[in-house]
């Protein structure tokens, strides 16, 4: 089975049209760990979140988006936004490698060591977890997508008048995905969409 989704990826405004498409999509180079690891990233579905990362830094305001196709075969690609299974795939992961991390604390020899394992569990994180997993192949797929908290409004709408606790949250969610280097081919030639004036 084939997902079909359409993404936008937004990047400095720098060249003429020809140029940019025939450079897009950049991969991530910030020289730190990435979100979802090394990749393509496209904002998903809507245009909404790509606009408003084009008026931050580095960019200001000077962007262009375009727009892309992802083609992928589902068994290719970790949906953490829609697909439960893949959530609670990804969350044995999560407890993998805080459980091997304590274990290693547990059998380290001296102060340092220990210090070393303790600084690598006090910064676990979605990002780390991805890379110690694709660095083992365990991770073996051509894309990633997730989303985090919109922290513009963290109050929700109550489903149900009353005590009911389950908050609908009428905010967009910023969803993204990443494309890895060996997905890439799973990409559409990019369509000029928008650029700032």
């Amino acid at each position: 089975m084939t997902v079909s989704i359409t993404c936008f990826h937004t990047c400095d405004n720098r060249g003429n049209k020809e140029e940019i498409l025939s450079k897009v999509p950049f991969i991530s180079n910030s020289g730190k760990i990435e979100w979802l690891g090394k990749g393509y990233y496209f904002w998903t579905d809507s245009d909404y979140f790509a606009h408003k990362w084009g008026k931050i830094e580095p960019r200001n305001g000077n962007y262009v988006i375009t727009k892309f196709q992802v083609d992928i075969e589902h068994v290719d690609f970790l949906d953490l936004v829609g697909d439960v299974e893949a959530q609670r795939f990804f969350e044995s992961l999560i407890y993998k490698y805080v459980n091997t991390l304590n274990i290693k604390l547990r059998n380290a020899k001296g102060s340092f060591n220990k210090a070393k394992i303790q600084e690598k569990i006090s910064k676990v994180a979605v990002s780390t977890c991805i890379q110690h997993f694709r660095k083992e192949n365990k991770l073996p797929f051509k894309a990633i997508k997730s989303q985090d908290i919109n922290i513009e409004n963290p109050k929700g709408l109550k489903y149900i008048h009353g005590d009911h606790k389950y908050d609908f949250l009428p905010l967009p969610t910023r969803q993204q995905i990443v494309v890895y280097e060996e997905g890439k081919d799973c990409l559409s030639p990019p369509q000029w969409y928008f650029i700032s004036k």
